[in-house]
């Protein structure tokens, strides 16, 4: 809880897929109308976590990122490396309540813009100054992260919940029939 509003997060792992389920719920608890803007931020390896401790950043050089409008979702890839390399796929999607489409909204997947210059992920400089700044850009990226964003209009004592939705599979096809499925 902070200054009148309350969050609660509930985390699940679906059964029978890789994904995993962040359902997110925001309350007003204040007589009046509170505008929020809420983003999401996580940092990517596809990769074992041996592999990605010994080299991360040399890791990260093989992941490619891509928009899939149409699922509200964003995709990303690790490229194989060598023939005996699997490739890797991650679906991503943020789900709003008593939304009509999946949208994905503003992004960012390069955490150098997101983050910037000497900064921190607690207080990184796409979210300074005036407004949100997020590219919504794709493709290879040096560091690449999911970032996504949305606003959400509170009315006095009332909540509203999103979801997001992340799921990791051997092909993109894969990797998006569970967010297609939990885009309501």
């Amino acid at each position: 809880r902070f200054r009148d509003i309350a969050v609660r997060i509930d985390v699940t792992v679906a059964t029978g897929s890789d994904t995993e389920i962040r359902r997110i719920t925001i309350a007003n608890q204040s007589d009046r109308t509170r505008r929020i803007s809420l983003v999401s931020y996580a940092e990517l390896a596809l990769a074992p976590m041996s592999l990605d401790e010994r080299h991360p950043a040399f890791n990260k050089l093989f992941i490619e990122s891509e928009s899939v409008p149409e699922a509200g979702a964003l995709v990303y890839r690790r490229r194989p490396r060598s023939s005996d390399d699997d490739p890797v796929f991650l679906a991503y999607s943020l789900v709003l309540e008593d939304a009509e489409a999946p949208s994905l909204g503003l992004f960012e997947t390069d955490r150098a813009r997101f983050i910037g210059r000497g900064s921190d992920a607690s207080c990184p400089v796409a979210l300074m100054g005036d407004g949100i700044v997020l590219t919504s850009a794709t493709g290879a990226t040096l560091d690449p992260v999911v970032v996504s964003h949305c606003e959400l209009e509170l009315a006095p004592y009332g909540e509203a919940r999103i979801a997001t939705v992340m799921t990791a599979a051997r092909d993109r096809t894969t990797a998006l029939t569970p967010v297609r499925r939990f885009q309501s």
